[in-house]
């Protein structure tokens, strides 16, 4: 993940200027409790919203952060097939 966001990564391996927003996520208790299916719609909606800021308003930044929602979305999309968590 380091590697597509372009930044130094914190203990987790996990971008640290992320660290914050994912942990943010993982403090809302909706998010425990929600269905796979509900988180990984929630992905794609957070991924649908940075592909439309990243063709509407192209700015350095949001290549690097929609290439990391992608990946988040992908990663969910996997584990929600798989039935893993």
């Amino acid at each position: 993940m380091d590697r597509i966001a372009g930044g130094s990564a914190g203990p987790d391996g996990w971008p640290s200027r992320f660290g914050a927003a994912f942990l943010i996520i993982r403090l809302i208790p909706a998010w425990h409790t929600a269905p796979d299916a509900t988180r990984t719609a929630f992905a794609a909606g957070v991924l649908g919203l940075w592909e439309w800021l990243e063709h509407t308003d192209p700015i350095p930044h949001r290549t690097p952060l929609a290439n990391a929602v992608r990946a988040w979305t992908e990663y969910r999309i996997r584990i929600t097939a798989l039935g893993d968590h």
